[in-house]
């Protein structure tokens, strides 16, 4: 089974992909990997401590007025109607297991 075809050439030995050598080397490597890891992980640090913030935001805010708060409560009321209807519906329906809420 391992050896090669008459008409084939032997060269499609030379084409495959050797997974455990790869993991060898990766591994004998791992300190350098991990080395370079943290080395740039301190790099990007160093940088977020020392660059020059580019970005501001400015809030006001100011007391609601009546026309703003009419609004406001019309929402809460409706809302509140809302969730007194979805608790009633829950109610008379069967759970899944057989018993009420």
């Amino acid at each position: 089974m391992t050896q090669p075809m008459p008409g084939k050439p032997a060269e499609d030995a030379e084409n495959e992909l050797d997974i455990r050598g790869l993991f060898r080397t990766l591994w004998a490597g791992k300190l350098w990997i991990i080395g370079m890891g943290l080395a740039f992980a301190l790099i990007a640090l160093a940088y977020t401590f020392f660059a020059r913030q580019e970005w501001s935001s400015t809030a006001i805010t100011d007391r609601p007025t009546v026309n703003m708060l009419g609004g406001y409560y019309s929402q809460q009321q409706f809302l509140r109607n809302l969730d007194v209807r979805s608790n009633m519906a829950s109610a008379d329906q069967p759970s899944v297991m057989g018993r009420s809420l």
